[in-house]
């Protein structure tokens, strides 16, 4: 029940600004996580260059790499949320799901494979942004 209402239409309207702008954290976080986790890669002497699925030895880059960037929602729904002064994670929960559809309609064109990877991960994506906005509405 708590989480339907949070999803519910309150008496404020959906500010498009919000949404946009929503848009542009949540894909500024995935730079900023990817950008750390490359960071701490660094510091720990991982190379990344040896990522490649077929390869179990390759799993410990592709690991990090996936933390980072699904770490990433959490963090923009909260910081969305605290930003916009969201009494519901409707606006949050709408850049998440922009920024991942951009994510995957640039992915089809670009790595049409990864479209599968993408399409997997986004409702736990979508999920994490929706749960990190929950803890930033006021």
């Amino acid at each position: 029940r708590q989480v339907r209402r949070a999803l519910e239409y309150k008496e404020q309207p959906l500010v498009f600004r919000w949404i946009a702008l929503g848009a542009l954290v949540n894909v500024g976080a995935v730079i900023v996580c990817v950008g750390i986790a490359i960071f701490v890669a660094r510091r720990l002497g991982i190379d990344l260059s040896v990522a490649d699925e077929a390869d179990m030895r390759s799993n410990v880059p592709l690991v990090l790499i996936g933390t980072a960037v699904l770490a990433a929602f959490p963090l923009a729904g909260y910081l969305v949320a605290r930003a916009s002064g969201a009494r519901a994670v409707l606006e949050p929960a709408y850049a998440a799901a922009l920024a991942i559809t951009g994510a995957i309609v640039l992915f089809a064109v670009t790595i049409p494979s990864a479209v599968v990877f993408a399409l997997a991960i986004a409702p736990v994506a979508f999920g994490l942004s929706c749960g990190g906005a929950w803890f930033g509405m006021d």
